[in-house]
């Protein structure tokens, strides 16, 4: 009798530690960076209707899982199965004494996954590995042990985000967090920022809140936009939560001559937009900033004078670099900057048809309450126009399927979009969406992509599957 109940009590007690131990709970309560990715299997569900499957059946998609799978499995054999049976993740990473935080990696998965991370810290990270049920867990410094599990995400995430705020942004209290979730656009990013005493103030304070009438007044070239409404009073009570940094910018300005900026906030009365548009060779960019008159006529004049331009009736305007630049007060309230070659009359004389576009006519549609800023883009066609830019690095690398890059781009997503609000109780909202997220991973993915690619091209040269670049010739004198 005996041998048949310590059975059932051991199944019963490892089945509970195996329920309990969850890779969330082995994130320390200290953890300053904690990660979750609560279900895997449902992350894998949605990623079907998303564009990134038939982005990643591309010519130049298949080269590049081809290129890191390849890569991950020579570093550690057997990752690609290991991933591929991930069901929970967690992550965390707090500061300690040395110069490399303490890394915390939980996740419950299948047979391969011990065997990967065991890899992983024996040939790069050494560290101490530890199984509970079906969780392993990873950890730099101490044996992680579980404990209570911290907030989970929203019920709907796919990723959720937490950081100590007051360690990472001077001023905000609270934690900061950050929740993404798989969509037919791409991704939608959702950061919620806890309320300070300025937002508290600022929230219940009447003013004019973001207007979508703003974006709709744009030509139907526009790629992307965004407005807000000046208040100047808003504007430094949200700027002077970083003292240090303000002090930094302006000591900046007064050094290149232009005014203050605290100065500036405060003559930043009505709407505001900033955007840009298709171009050749390169998109356009553009600024109507609603800024009284005086202040403005001293940022023409700075400009003038730092950047040589020449006087025109609307301000200043000439060339920076290989870029028409022009500057100029528009006769309804607006200081406007652009690299549009038809200067300050293009702002001018715009006909509407931004909003024609199916994908920003619903963005617009769909702005919330309380909106601080909003913001609208045509999706994959905005994403195509800086990636024709990057062809001839791609091209250089020898990758010549990178070409159709653009036109897959353009057919991807037809939206982005981005709603800042300022809730009642002061808490501020950040609601994005689009081919690559919102600000946060865009952000992360340019951090990340821009010195991969960097990387991968010396490895590419080193392991001589492309020659390395020729030694560039003087440019030839213009011939008129």
């Amino acid at each position: 009798m005996r041998c048949p109940v310590l059975v059932l009590c051991l199944a019963i007690v490892s089945t509970l530690s195996t329920a309990d131990s969850l890779p969330a709970t082995f994130i320390p309560p200290q953890a300053e960076v904690a990660v979750q990715v609560p279900d895997l299997a449902r992350s894998q569900s949605r990623w079907t209707h998303t564009p990134y499957p038939r982005l990643l059946q591309t010519g130049w998609g298949r080269m590049l899982v081809g290129e890191w799978s390849s890569r991950l499995e020579a570093l550690a054999p057997g990752a690609g199965d290991a991933l591929g049976e991930l069901r929970s993740l967690a992550i965390a990473a707090q500061s300690g004494a040395e110069a490399m935080p303490h890394l915390t990696i939980a996740a419950l998965g299948g047979a391969h996954l011990p065997g990967l991370l065991q890899a992983l810290g024996q040939g790069h990270l050494p560290g101490a590995l530890v199984t509970h049920g079906a969780v392993v867990a990873w950890s730099n410094g101490a044996a992680p042990q579980p404990g209570a599990a911290p907030p989970a995400p929203d019920a709907e995430a796919d990723v959720g985000l937490r950081l100590v705020a007051g360690r990472w942004l001077q001023g905000v209290e609270g934690d900061l967090r950050i929740e993404l979730q798989l969509d037919a656009a791409g991704l939608r990013e959702t950061t919620i920022a806890a309320p300070t005493a300025a937002t508290r103030l600022a929230a219940v304070v009447p003013r004019t809140w973001a207007d979508p009438q703003e974006l709709r007044r744009l030509p139907a070239t526009t790629l992307w936009a965004a407005t807000w409404q000046g208040d100047p009073a808003l504007a430094a009570g949200l700027a002077g939560q970083d003292e240090q940094g303000m002090a930094a910018i302006e000591r900046w300005l007064a050094e290149t001559g232009l005014p203050g900026w605290r100065e500036t906030l405060a003559a930043a009365t009505g709407p505001s937009t900033v955007w840009m548009a298709e171009g050749l060779p390169f998109p356009s960019f553009g600024a109507a900033l609603g800024l009284r008159d005086e202040v403005a006529k001293r940022w023409i004049a700075a400009a003038t004078a730092q950047l040589n331009l020449a006087a025109t009736p609307e301000g200043a305007a000439g060339y920076v670099g290989l870029l028409p630049f022009a500057i100029g007060l528009a006769g309804d309230g607006r200081l406007v900057l652009t690299t549009d070659p038809m200067g300050v009359t293009a702002w001018q004389t715009a006909k509407p048809g931004f909003a024609d576009h199916r994908g920003v006519a619903e963005v617009l549609a769909k702005a919330p309450s309380r909106t601080l800023l909003l913001g609208a883009g045509r999706g994959g066609t905005s994403w195509a126009a800086l990636a024709q830019l990057s062809l001839p690095l791609f091209t250089a690398m020898g990758a010549p399927q990178v070409v159709s890059l653009p036109g897959d781009l353009r057919l991807a997503a037809d939206r982005g979009w981005l709603y800042v609000r300022l809730l009642e109780d002061g808490t501020v909202r950040c609601e994005s969406g689009g081919l690559f997220g919102g600000p946060f991973t865009t952000a992360v993915a340019a951090g990340i992509t821009v010195p991969t690619t960097m990387w991968l091209q010396r490895e590419l040269q080193h392991e001589k599957k492309i020659p390395a670049p020729e030694p560039e010739s003087p440019a030839p004198a213009p011939v008129f």
